[in-house]
Protein backbone atom coordinates (compact mmCIF):
# COMPACT_ATOMS: atom_id res chain seq x y z
CA UNK A 1 0.00 0.00 0.00
CA UNK A 2 1.19 3.83 -0.89
CA UNK A 3 0.24 6.68 0.59
CA UNK A 4 0.02 9.85 -2.00
CA UNK A 5 -1.14 12.46 0.73
CA UNK A 6 1.64 12.83 3.18
CA UNK A 7 2.72 16.26 3.71
CA UNK A 8 5.84 17.54 5.77
CA UNK A 9 6.15 21.22 6.97
CA UNK A 10 8.67 22.73 8.64
CA UNK A 11 10.63 26.19 9.01
CA UNK A 12 13.77 25.90 7.78
CA UNK A 13 16.23 29.14 8.92
CA UNK A 14 19.81 27.24 9.36
CA UNK A 15 21.13 24.16 9.50
CA UNK A 16 19.84 23.23 13.00
CA UNK A 17 16.27 23.27 11.07
CA UNK A 18 17.75 21.42 7.87
CA UNK A 19 18.62 18.55 10.35
CA UNK A 20 15.49 18.79 12.09
CA UNK A 21 13.52 18.44 9.38
CA UNK A 22 16.05 15.44 7.79
CA UNK A 23 15.26 14.21 11.30
CA UNK A 24 11.25 14.35 10.44
CA UNK A 25 11.57 12.75 7.63
CA UNK A 26 13.55 9.52 9.23
CA UNK A 27 11.16 9.39 11.39
CA UNK A 28 8.61 9.46 8.93
CA UNK A 29 10.37 6.59 7.27
CA UNK A 30 10.94 4.62 9.79
CA UNK A 31 7.07 5.04 11.00
CA UNK A 32 5.99 3.93 7.52
CA UNK A 33 8.29 0.80 7.04
CA UNK A 34 6.68 -0.34 10.86
CA UNK A 35 3.16 0.51 9.69
CA UNK A 36 4.30 -1.50 6.24
CA UNK A 37 2.40 1.99 4.84
CA UNK A 38 5.52 2.13 2.64
CA UNK A 39 6.17 5.68 0.22
CA UNK A 40 6.91 5.96 -3.02
CA UNK A 41 10.47 7.87 -2.54
CA UNK A 42 10.88 8.54 -6.22
CA UNK A 43 7.88 10.26 -5.94
CA UNK A 44 8.54 12.07 -2.80
CA UNK A 45 9.73 15.65 -3.48
CA UNK A 46 10.82 19.19 -1.65
CA UNK A 47 9.28 22.29 -2.53
CA UNK A 48 11.18 25.04 -0.82
CA UNK A 49 8.40 28.38 -0.36
CA UNK A 50 9.80 32.00 -0.22
CA UNK A 51 13.77 32.45 -0.63
CA UNK A 52 15.42 29.40 1.04
CA UNK A 53 18.75 30.53 2.88
CA UNK A 54 20.32 27.35 1.37
CA UNK A 55 19.01 26.22 -1.80
CA UNK A 56 21.20 23.53 -2.17
CA UNK A 57 20.75 21.34 0.74
CA UNK A 58 19.55 18.11 -0.17
CA UNK A 59 17.48 15.68 2.01
CA UNK A 60 17.33 12.02 2.05
CA UNK A 61 14.71 9.39 2.71
CA UNK A 62 15.43 5.74 2.73
CA UNK A 63 19.10 6.62 1.24
CA UNK A 64 17.65 8.16 -1.75
CA UNK A 65 18.15 11.65 -2.30
CA UNK A 66 14.47 14.13 -2.79
CA UNK A 67 14.00 16.00 -6.02
CA UNK A 68 13.30 19.58 -6.00
CA UNK A 69 10.31 21.06 -7.31
CA UNK A 70 8.75 24.24 -7.94
CA UNK A 71 5.24 23.12 -8.68
CA UNK A 72 3.28 20.24 -7.53
CA UNK A 73 -0.55 19.42 -8.25
CA UNK A 74 -2.06 18.09 -4.91
CA UNK A 75 -5.69 17.36 -4.93
CA UNK A 76 -6.28 19.03 -8.56
CA UNK A 77 -4.92 22.28 -7.40
CA UNK A 78 -1.35 23.04 -8.87
CA UNK A 79 0.87 24.76 -5.94
CA UNK A 80 3.87 26.81 -6.97
CA UNK A 81 7.12 27.84 -4.66
CA UNK A 82 6.32 31.47 -5.26
CA UNK A 83 2.46 31.00 -3.56
CA UNK A 84 1.06 32.72 -6.61
CA UNK A 85 -1.87 31.99 -8.66
CA UNK A 86 -1.28 32.69 -12.02
CA UNK A 87 0.05 29.37 -13.15
CA UNK A 88 -3.16 27.53 -11.92
CA UNK A 89 -5.39 29.61 -13.35
CA UNK A 90 -3.45 28.82 -16.26
CA UNK A 91 -3.88 25.59 -15.89
CA UNK A 92 -7.83 25.53 -15.12
CA UNK A 93 -8.30 27.85 -18.30
CA UNK A 94 -6.78 25.26 -20.33
CA UNK A 95 -8.86 22.57 -19.43
CA UNK A 96 -11.88 24.61 -19.33
CA UNK A 97 -11.20 25.74 -23.30
CA UNK A 98 -10.28 21.42 -23.89
CA UNK A 99 -14.15 20.66 -22.57
CA UNK A 100 -15.31 23.33 -24.64
CA UNK A 101 -13.25 22.06 -27.76
CA UNK A 102 -14.66 18.14 -26.62
CA UNK A 103 -19.00 19.42 -26.58
CA UNK A 104 -18.06 21.60 -30.12
CA UNK A 105 -16.53 18.33 -32.08
CA UNK A 106 -18.75 15.77 -30.15
CA UNK A 107 -22.35 17.67 -30.46
CA UNK A 108 -23.24 18.54 -34.55
CA UNK A 109 -26.55 20.30 -33.57
CA UNK A 110 -26.02 22.75 -30.50
CA UNK A 111 -29.22 25.22 -29.26
CA UNK A 112 -28.47 27.93 -26.37
CA UNK A 113 -30.53 25.36 -23.74
CA UNK A 114 -28.38 22.64 -24.72
CA UNK A 115 -25.14 24.96 -24.59
CA UNK A 116 -26.09 26.53 -21.43
CA UNK A 117 -26.59 22.88 -19.82
CA UNK A 118 -23.40 21.71 -21.28
CA UNK A 119 -21.58 24.15 -19.89
CA UNK A 120 -23.08 24.43 -16.46
CA UNK A 121 -22.49 20.24 -16.02
CA UNK A 122 -19.19 19.47 -18.31
CA UNK A 123 -17.07 23.14 -18.44
CA UNK A 124 -18.28 24.99 -14.96
CA UNK A 125 -16.81 22.63 -12.75
CA UNK A 126 -13.71 22.77 -14.01
CA UNK A 127 -13.67 26.90 -13.48
CA UNK A 128 -15.06 26.20 -9.90
CA UNK A 129 -13.14 23.33 -8.03
CA UNK A 130 -10.38 25.11 -5.83
CA UNK A 131 -11.09 28.43 -6.65
CA UNK A 132 -11.04 29.10 -3.11
CA UNK A 133 -7.58 28.24 -2.61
Amino acid sequence: MNDDDTKLFRTVDNDLDRKKLQKDLDQLSAWSQHEQLRFHVDKCKIMRIGGSRNPHATYTMESVSLQNTDEEKDLGVWRYSSLKPANHVSHVVAKANQMLGLIRRTFTYMDCELMKRLFINVVRLHLEYGNVV
